[in-house]
């Protein structure tokens, strides 16, 4: 099939799979609602004087409202209204309502507000279509085309939700930026797959001819045929040179060398300073070592360091063992469990279990974002003190994003009973003495293993 015509084809497709629904709805009058006038006499005698033009309380104003459909429009609103109605929070001014005046309010708003026929409603209030989460969004490219290629890596970061995980509907809506990297996503995915047929690029790079960031270094001999090369025998030592890549794909790095000792060593290919590959060097005899990796059109620095050898160690009556360094390997439910210990561990607000709704709403909230809060340093806790120390500092920077909505959630909590926030601080430090402790002991690991 000509590439004029798959192109605009697959990026149409790949465009789909972060867009799924569309809602079309005729207008429509909301059936089965009450009057309006049978309220207005309760909202002219108990609630206009607090919350008309000129007072509006709390930022309410209900002296405008003069349909049904109006309070339907504004549902969330009057939500609100039907849980200060049924605690009796407000009216809060002498003359109060009777009780049956009470009950028929409550009633017809509870009638206007959740008992619709929701077909009959034009918009019965916003749902946000998703976009795919980066994560998503490679799977599907790698599920669709069979190509690991992470072309959703140069999205924008996804926001976390109110619940404090990523993947929230409200927090994966799509700006016109965000558009333009889904276009350049699919445009790659197209030209990656269109490579697959292309004819290979090869480029060979001789190390006399690359360049050596230690001046005085000289190169050696690397077998007896009169090949040379570098020696690198310290962690700065880089050589390095810049490469040009046609288009998106996979490419191959082979690379020979020997070791200068009788035991392994290793090297690493770095890519635009990013840890590419690694390849394990087993003894003197040059032999040849591949690296794999999926790499983007353009121009690119390609630098190549050493990989200490692992240390000797001798253990008491015995010959020297060599063993390299292994990080933490994570159970497969890893994520089920830092879920799970998450909501178990993450501090608690206290309460008395009296607080009225308002109040009791942000200390849910409160309590949500820890939990939020709580699973970096889960995730700290599995990998523990031989954690990989990139993985650990990843984690170490999600616990000071995470904690941030937490300050103006305790400002309101304090406003709420009267108090200074460092007041409110205190209580809730000294009700989570042995979490707090729990979780400095969690960044001090990582701090050590990071450094």
């Amino acid at each position: 099939m000509p590439p004029f015509i798959v192109k605009p084809f697959l990026t149409a497709l790949i465009l789909i799979a972060s867009f799924s629904a569309t809602f079309s709805q005729e207008k429509s009058e909301p059936a089965g609602t009450a009057d309006f006038a049978k309220i207005a006499p309760f909202l002219e005698q108990y609630c206009h004087k607090c919350h008309d033009a000129d007072t509006m309380k709390g930022d309410l104003r209900l002296d405008s409202y003069e349909t049904t459909a109006a309070v339907i429009r504004e549902r969330k609103t009057w939500l609100k209204v039907l849980e200060q109605l049924e605690t009796r929070e407000m009216p809060t001014k002498n003359p109060l309502p009777s009780e049956a005046e009470y009950e028929a309010m409550i009633e017809w708003v509870d009638r206007a507000v959740n008992q619709l026929d929701w077909e009959k409603i034009k918009h019965p209030g916003h749902v946000t279509i998703p976009r795919l989460t980066k994560t998503e969004y490679n799977r599907t490219i790698r599920d669709l085309f069979g190509l690991a290629i992470q072309p959703g890596e140069d999205f924008f970061e996804d926001g976390e939700g109110k619940s404090g995980f990523n993947n929230d509907r409200d927090a994966l809506f799509i700006t016109a930026s965000q558009m333009e990297k889904y276009f350049d996503a699919a445009e790659r995915t197209v030209d990656a797959l269109m490579a697959l047929g292309g004819k290979p690029f090869r480029k060979k790079f001789e190390a006399e001819d690359m360049f050596m960031t230690e001046t005085g270094s000289r190169t050696s001999p690397v077998d007896d045929e009169g090949a040379i090369g570098y020696i690198l025998n310290r962690g700065q030592m880089t050589l390095y040179d810049s490469i040009d890549l046609p288009g998106d794909g996979f490419y191959k790095f082979k690379v020979r060398a020997r070791s200068t000792t009788h035991g392994p060593t290793g090297g690493a290919l770095r890519i635009n300073d990013e840890l590419t590959g690694e390849v394990q060097i087993g003894g003197r005899n040059p032999e040849v070592q591949e690296i794999v990796a999926f790499l983007p059109k353009g121009s690119h620095q390609m630098a190549w360091n050493i990989n200490l050898p692992p240390q000797a160690q001798r253990k008491p009556g015995g010959k020297a063992k060599t063993e390299r360094k292994k990080y933490t390997e994570l159970p497969k439910n890893a994520n089920d469990i830092v879920s799970e210990e998450s909501a178990k561990n993450a501090p608690k607000i206290p309460r008395t279990n009296q607080e009225n709704p308002a109040l009791k709403k942000l200390l849910d909230s409160w309590d949500r974002t820890q939990v939020g809060v709580q699973r970096p340093f889960e995730w700290l806790r599995l990998h523990g003190k031989n954690g990989n120390p990139s993985e650990l500092q990843r984690f170490h920077g999600y616990v000071t994003e995470r904690s941030k909505p937490l300050a103006k959630i305790e400002r309101e909590i304090a406003a709420q009973l009267g108090i200074e926030p460092e007041d409110l601080r205190r209580k809730i430090n000294d009700a989570n003495r042995a979490t707090e402790a729990d979780r400095a002991r969690l960044l001090n690991l990582a701090d050590f293993q990071i450094i």
